[in-house]
C-alpha cells in the first residue's frame, strides 16, 4: 500500500530508484534496436541515409 504523501513529497531514494529503472529500460530498448539494425543490412542503410 503506497502512502499518499509519497506523491506530494517523494523520497530521494525512491526518485533515484525510479530513474535507474528508466535508464535500464532505455538502455535495453537501445540495445534491442541496435541488434535489430545489425541483423538487417537494409535497415542499416536506412539508418545511415537518415
Amino acid at each position: 500500500m503506497m502512502r499518499p504523501d509519497w506523491n506530494r513529497n517523494p523520497s530521494p531514494a525512491r526518485d533515484r530508484r525510479h530513474r535507474e529503472l528508466w535508464e535500464e529500460i532505455i538502455r535495453l530498448a537501445r540495445e534491442k534496436r541496435e541488434r535489430a539494425i545489425r541483423c538487417a543490412p537494409e535497415r542499416r542503410e536506412l539508418e545511415v541515409r537518415r
